[in-house]
């Protein structure tokens, strides 16, 4: 996503028609074995920073729920914190489960060439009750959240071996981990209060980028 698109994902927005998530994931056929065989020991400085962004993204969540409630506005630079998490999350998810080659961001970057693309624009003003009753209110999402790690272990186990053996990810698989990151993108972005929307798997606004097959003519299974 070129500096355009960078600058209003940080700037509030007025227009209505304007979606507040858009989801953009990568919907490559091809994947590089040699790169997935060495996942599981490329994947752990990714791994150890996102525990720690994490946690400090659940601090800004909770300093943040009372400006919010106070002021019915997010803090630019908490807001900007906390959505270049998100984003970050859905580039390790899809570099993770093989959606593509490219290599996170450690920063969240929203940029193309890291793959997914999660753009996030801050609103003028959050409605305070939907705030203050967050928590209540994704109850649901947070035992839905608990659960998708497992289902995170089990795709990746999956998706691990078929790329290994075929080169690549057959449509059925693709499918469900864009499902499942989907889902966990907008769960986050509910949960950090980043969005107001209750989350769903995908909206109408949601994008999916199309990589050229490094070879053409393969049949997808």
């Amino acid at each position: 996503m070129n500096g355009t698109s960078e600058s209003t994902s940080e700037t509030p927005i007025e227009q209505p028609n304007i979606p507040v998530l858009n989801i953009r994931l990568p919907n490559k056929v091809g994947q590089n074995r040699l790169i997935t065989f060495f996942k599981p020991i490329i994947m752990i400085p990714w791994l150890v920073w996102y525990t720690l962004w994490n946690i400090a993204v659940l601090i800004i969540t909770v300093l943040t729920w009372f400006a919010l409630i106070f002021t019915a506005g997010w803090p630019a630079e908490y807001f900007r914190f906390s959505a270049s998490f998100v984003r970050f999350e859905a580039q390790y998810n899809s570099w993770l489960l093989n959606l593509t080659d490219a290599w996170p961001s450690f920063s969240g970057r929203p940029d193309d060439q890291f793959g997914a693309t999660i753009d996030i624009r801050r609103k003028d003003t959050y409605v305070r009750w939907k705030v203050g009753f967050r928590l209540i209110l994704a109850i649901p999402w947070l035992i839905v959240a608990n659960f998708l790690p497992y289902g995170v272990a089990l795709l990746w186990f999956i998706s691990w071996w078929v790329v290994l053996f075929l080169g690549r990810q057959p449509s059925w698989l693709r499918q469900m981990t864009t499902l499942l990151i989907g889902v966990n993108t907008r769960i986050s972005a509910y949960i950090y209060l980043l969005v107001e929307e209750y989350p769903r798997p995908y909206g109408e606004d949601d994008e999916f980028k199309s990589s050229p097959d490094p070879r053409p003519g393969l049949d997808p299974l």
